[in-house]
């Protein structure tokens, strides 16, 4: 079942109510809005993550592509946003693709499940999943994965840390708006 974050205006502010009482509960988590820079979404990290961007030369590219990364750790959880941009859209799937695989494939994890992903203004994607990473109820290494696009930027959202926390991982992934892009 697709994961639907479009919430009437009403909702949204019971939402955030919810959601910051959820943050109150739990003083390691120290929740924010970001804005990541250059990006075209915000979202709420329980920590001030560090951010880098840089650009990638691409061989027979005639333009230079953009790469980012939003992360910090709270509560023994590492939390990160990436984002990278791709020269065309025939490119998209493909990358989202190679995006959720690299990561399955470095972290030595087995995914638990996988569902499909829908946020307002997205590009549509058959590749844009949430993943659960690790043994379900098993103590070791825990992971949430979502991978997504816009436009022809492909972005990925990953909490990983040594328990499930799927309160953290839904208050990360339900904070994310794509908003206008912002200057560069």
């Amino acid at each position: 079942m697709p994961i639907a974050l479009r919430l009437p205006p009403p909702l949204v502010a019971l939402a955030a109510l919810a959601f910051l009482s959820l943050a109150a509960c739990s003083p390691s988590l120290n929740w924010r809005e970001v804005r990541p820079e250059g990006t075209d979404l915000v979202l709420m990290f329980p920590c001030k993550p560090e951010q880098q961007t840089r650009a990638l030369e691409a061989p027979g590219a005639p333009t230079t592509a953009r790469m980012g990364l939003a992360r910090c750790e709270a509560a023994e959880l590492g939390f990160s946003l990436s984002w990278s941009d791709v020269p065309a859209p025939a490119q998209l799937t493909p990358s989202l693709k190679q995006m959720r695989e690299a990561v399955v494939a470095g972290l030595k994890l087995p995914v638990a499940e996988s569902e499909a992903l829908q946020l307002a203004g997205m590009t549509p994607s058959p590749e844009a999943l949430v993943l659960a990473l690790g043994q379900p109820g098993a103590k070791g290494s825990h992971g949430r994965v979502a991978v997504f696009a816009r436009g022809l930027r492909v972005y990925q959202l990953m909490m990983l840390g040594p328990r499930e926390d799927r309160p953290a991982w839904e208050g990360f992934l339900g904070s994310l708006q794509l908003v206008e892009r912002q200057a560069r």
